[in-house]
């Protein structure tokens, strides 16, 4: 018996020992003589400045700027990679550098845990299209014009069809147009003619056309076309020219679906089978017909729709939450239809700094729209489209984006039509009571050329919002009475009147009056 008793409390001898020298103490944070154990911090998500880029002619290379979340994580590390190097290249530093005209998209992927955010550039041809309201087509569209490498400062569009009484300019990049008076005295005065307005090219002859245009010092812009053969009116076959998506971009709530549209041009193509495909099949997938259903994750993706006829192709960028609930979003009647909580299809896209944005809201007369709170409850708009305090009443049918600032006195919320731009000119404040407000004088080549008044009077203010059109390309600023619009010669402006421009509008939003 004394033998067990012995054996057995040197096997508990042994397995203590044991256990004592395998198991480090453990820190339960009142024992102050363990190990502190520090808690790795991993990356959430990776954002940047820029969800889209267009590059053109003489563009330099641009740097996005990318911001890891959380602040204090462990591991920032960003690797980079462009979809179509050959469309454009990005190095170590976010900096990308277009190459040639195409799309492409550009990714920037956390080396720890791998998030991703995407940015879609557009390299463009620059310099000229033929623009034009062709035959089988319902408004005005671009026919692509060619480098012509055999001829200094010169592009061309070969083979093209037209027919008779179709209308065309040639618009060089920015906003100088050529028309008729453009058109070489050497060119068959039997092919076309000056149209009745606007410096149109009418074409007489239908038939299959090349066409140059150019620009030099000597000869000034110039327009030469050839009819180099006829259109067979048994021609079965019509090939695409182009493609176009309803949307640029979308913003989805997870497991949310939006139907993606392709218009095909010209409408009387014979082979007008569409391809979809998306960047990233984590964030969103696609269907064969184009609708997109958004994945359970944050993201940003591509996708692309590819016509089998021609290889042209048009993008959407779709931005995911996977939030179960926005932080702001639209309910009440949109587009004819009622949306109410838990319905995020019209969810507002934070912009940082407490701005939203909730893209692409197609509205229709009547629609009544309230902007809903994560807790349940409505925001106090102090805008001109919340007028009411809660609720936006459409009334006409239009296509607008809204912008959300929380960062004012009270929320303001404000609606831009997607075919008009907002910009903002501020200046002293040195014009109190005065009786005059700001009017611009704005004018472009698809636009008339108009006076458009500040939304609101002047009194003490250092500066105005005007709505303007996309194609607007310049404006003059100008303080007069605000009884009476000025004349276009500006004759009517006093002495007194304060003066700026004319201003070239450029992609800025902001324009002082020095």
């Amino acid at each position: 018996m004394k033998k067990l008793l012995t054996l057995g409390l040197l096997l508990s001898l042994i397995f203590t020992g044991c256990s004592s020298s395998n198991h480090e103490p453990v820190d339960d944070g009142h024992n102050n003589g363990g190990n502190n154990t520090e808690i790795s911090v991993h990356v959430e998500t990776v954002d940047l400045d820029q969800s889209s880029l267009t590059f053109y002619e003489d563009d330099e290379e641009t740097t996005l700027t990318a911001t890891v979340l959380p602040s204090d994580a462990d591991n920032k590390e960003l690797t980079w990679s462009s979809s179509e190097p050959s469309v454009a290249t990005v190095d170590d530093n976010g900096t990308i550098t277009p190459v040639k005209p195409g799309n492409a998209v550009i990714t920037a992927t956390s080396v720890d845990g791998s998030k991703k955010a995407n940015c879609a550039v557009t390299v463009n041809v620059p310099n000229y299209v033929l623009h034009g309201l062709y035959r089988y087509e319902t408004e005005w569209t671009d026919k692509q014009m060619i480098y012509n490498d055999k001829s200094e400062s010169e592009y061309m569009l070969l083979g093209v069809q037209l027919y008779k009484d179709d209308v065309f300019k040639v618009h060089m990049y920015g906003d100088i147009w050529y028309g008729a008076s453009q058109i070489k005295s050497s060119v068959h005065s039997g092919l076309v003619s000056a149209a009745p307005t606007d410096d149109n090219i009418k074409v007489l002859s239908t038939g299959i056309y090349d066409i140059y245009s150019s620009y030099n010092e000597f000869e000034g812009g110039h327009i030469y076309l050839a009819k180099v053969g006829s259109i067979d009116s048994s021609q079965t076959n019509v090939p695409v020219s182009d493609i176009t998506l309803n949307r640029d971009g979308k913003y989805l709530q997870f497991r949310h679906e939006y139907n993606l549209t392709a218009k095909i041009y010209p409408n009387h193509a014979t082979n007008k089978k569409v391809y979809w495909y998306t960047s990233d099949e984590s964030i969103c997938r696609v269907t064969s017909g184009g609708r997109v259903i958004a994945k359970e994750k944050s993201g940003t993706a591509t996708i692309t729709a590819r016509t089998e006829d021609g290889n042209k192709s048009a993008t959407c960028l779709i931005c995911v939450s996977a939030d179960a609930t926005p932080a702001y979003f639209l309910t009440g009647r949109i587009g004819g239809r009622s949306y109410s909580y838990g319905n995020y299809a019209y969810a507002a896209l934070p912009l940082g700094s407490g701005q939203y944005f909730i893209p692409n809201v197609d509205l229709v007369k009547g629609d009544e729209i309230k902007i809903m709170l994560k807790d349940g409850s409505y925001l106090h708009s102090t805008s001109a489209i919340g007028n009411p305090v809660y609720t936006y009443e459409t009334s006409e049918n239009k296509s607008v984006n809204m912008y959300l600032d929380t960062t004012k006195t009270k929320d303001y919320l404000t609606a831009v039509n997607r075919a008009s731009r907002d910009i903002y000119i501020n200046f002293p404040s040195d014009t109190n009571n005065d009786g005059k407000c700001a009017w611009i004088w704005v004018s472009g080549p698809e636009i008339e050329s108009k006076w458009i008044k500040s939304n609101s009077l002047i009194s003490g203010s250092r500066g105005s919002r005007f709505n303007i059109s996309k194609f607007a390309t310049s404006f003059t600023f100008v303080r007069a009475s605000q009884y009476a619009t000025p004349n276009e010669e500006y004759s009517s402006i006093g002495s007194s009147d304060r003066t700026f421009g004319p201003v070239t509008i450029t992609n800025d939003y902001e324009y002082t009056v020095s």
